[in-house]
Formats: structure tokens, C-alpha cells, sequence
């Protein structure tokens, strides 16, 4: 029996033709991480009524109608476990199609791997908190360890948030590339306010894409952006702790 304290988070990706890159992926599970591959309809539905996972990924053009309800059925192993479909549609009304049919969320066909990265990560949450430990003592020591103000810089930035990455969906899904860099580097500005390293240097990428107009990348890497927020905000009381007591 393994002594390792941690369980590995167990990832399913049924897409055909799969990328070289994600059948390595799927080659190199370790500890911490297990990608597993399906392609074929049966194979997809003997997995996910045999085995628990963590994440479910789908591509959209594989027949989803015995798969999705074989999920959801109120005796799965994986009634509560997240499935996202791998769509090449952008419209709303697809993706909140997709979300009426069972999945939890949508992702951009192609899959790249720093997309499927971020996914992970965003789902794997609950471990992510101790990424911003740094970014929250050094904003302690900027602020002379005054907590009061730390706290209230991150009430600020939580308030201001959700709204920010709402409109520059908003902004970028209407065409305006400019108006969607200006939202993008205000809530930039935010976040490196508060020392946070990684969600600036996503917002840096996407600023730039929307700067170059280059419409083809903004989907996955404005998904990055979210689901780093995403991460962020789902800590907001394990953050909020620490400011007010420290470790």
C-alpha cells in the first residue's frame, strides 16, 4: 500500500485523434497527476461507469448522448465529477446548449496543453492556495504588515473581479479588441497591486493579443486568465485567513 499522503488527481480525455503531445502526457502520470485517454464510444462509457475521475473532458464530436446521461445518473461514480466539452462552436447559445445537455463548462478546440493545464489546475483547486502564499506575504511586508489594508486591497479586488473578466468576454466577443485591453489592463493593474505574479503574467499575454489583434488566440488564453481568477477566487476565505492571522 502506497505511503504517499497525496491521491492523484485523475483526469479522463476522450477526444479522437488525440495531439502527440497529450498521448505523452498520458504516458508520464505520476503521483500527483493521471491523464487517461479514451477514444472509442465504448471504451469512454466503460471508463466513467467503471472508475472515479476528477475531471472529465469530452470532445463534442464524439456521440455524447449514452455518455452524458451515464455520468449523470444519480448512481455514478461520477455524478459530482466535472465535465467539460471540447468545442469549436463560440457562440453562447452552443455552449449553453452543451451546459443544458450535463457539462459543467466548455473549452476551445484545438486543446493545447497550457489550456489543459489551466484546467486541471483550476479544478484542482483546493490545493492552488499555497501558490499565492508569496504574493500575500510579500503584499504584508509593501504594506508594513498593516493587515488592515492587505485586507481591504483584497476586498477591493474580489468586488472588482468578476465583473472585469465578464466584460472582457463581453468586450472581445463584440469585436472590440480595444475596449477589451483596457478592461484587461485595469484588472492587470489590480493584481500586481496585490503581487500576484501568475494571474498578471496571464493578463500580460492576453494584453498583448488583443493589442497584435490576433483573434485566433484570445479563447484559450483568456480561459487561462479566467480560470486562474477562477482559482483565485475560490481561496478567497483560506486568503482573507491568513491576512487576518498569518501562518
Amino acid at each position: 500500500m502506497s505511503t504517499n499522503n497525496f491521491q492523484p488527481f485523475v483526469t479522463l480525455v476522450a477526444q479522437q485523434d488525440p495531439p502527440a503531445w497529450l498521448i505523452d502526457k498520458a504516458n508520464k502520470n505520476n503521483s500527483f497527476f493521471s491523464c487517461v485517454l479514451a477514444i472509442q464510444e465504448q471504451d469512454i462509457l466503460a471508463k466513467v461507469i467503471s472508475t472515479v475521475f476528477n475531471l472529465i473532458i469530452i470532445d463534442e464530436n464524439i456521440i455524447v448522448g449514452k455518455i452524458i446521461p451515464a455520468i449523470r445518473n444519480p448512481q455514478s461514480l461520477n455524478l459530482h465529477t466535472p465535465a467539460i466539452a471540447l468545442t469549436g462552436h463560440t457562440e453562447n447559445d452552443h455552449k449553453k446548449h452543451l451546459i443544458t445537455l450535463g457539462f459543467d463548462d466548455c473549452l476551445p478546440k484545438p486543446l493545447i496543453n497550457e489550456c489543459l493545464d489551466e484546467t486541471i489546475r483550476f479544478w484542482q483547486g483546493h490545493n492552488v492556495q499555497f501558490d499565492y502564499l508569496w504574493s500575500l506575504k510579500t503584499l504584508l511586508d509593501n504594506c508594513r504588515n498593516n493587515r488592515k489594508l492587505a485586507i481591504s486591497l483584497y476586498e477591493k479586488l474580489f468586488d472588482s473581479l468578476p465583473q472585469q473578466i465578464d466584460s472582457i468576454e463581453t468586450a472581445f466577443g463584440n469585436g472590440d479588441f480595444r475596449l477589451a485591453y483596457d478592461i484587461t489592463h485595469k484588472l492587470n493593474g489590480s493584481v500586481k497591486t496585490c503581487f500576484l505574479k501568475p494571474v498578471g503574467e496571464t493578463a500580460d499575454c492576453l494584453k498583448k493579443i488583443f493589442n497584435e489583434n490576433k483573434p485566433e488566440l484570445i479563447e484559450p488564453h483568456f480561459l487561462a486568465l479566467k480560470q486562474r481568477i477562477g482559482v483565485l477566487l475560490q481561496n478567497r476565505e483560506k486568503i482573507f485567513e491568513f491576512l487576518e492571522k498569518g501562518n
